[in-house]
């Protein structure tokens, strides 16, 4: 087919690109878990747990925290690890 290796290659550059992106994220969360735990009077982190319950706690919220926003990264992944796996398979 041709363009074949033309589009491996913008794929390639792609996947390079989003790796990179998470990398940068993944920095970048855990540096704003570090000042957060700090501004909440902890010596290190104690985890996401902890410092969402405190958090909440600092400006008044009770009861069970919201999980609307887990749930649904918890769905987008499993859509994603569904699309890598039919990848995967394709590709043998």
């Amino acid at each position: 087919m041709t363009g074949q290796p033309d589009d491996l290659d913008r794929m390639r550059a792609e996947l390079e690109v989003q790796r990179n992106a998470k990398r940068i994220a993944a920095g970048a969360a855990d540096r704003f878990r570090d000042v957060l735990a700090d501004a909440l009077g902890h010596d290190e982190n104690p985890g996401d747990d902890t410092l969402i319950a405190d958090l909440r706690a600092h400006f008044g919220k009770t009861g069970p925290e919201p999980t609307r926003w887990r749930d649904f990264l918890t769905g987008a992944e499993a859509i994603r690890d569904q699309i890598n796996a039919t990848h995967r398979q394709e590709e043998t």
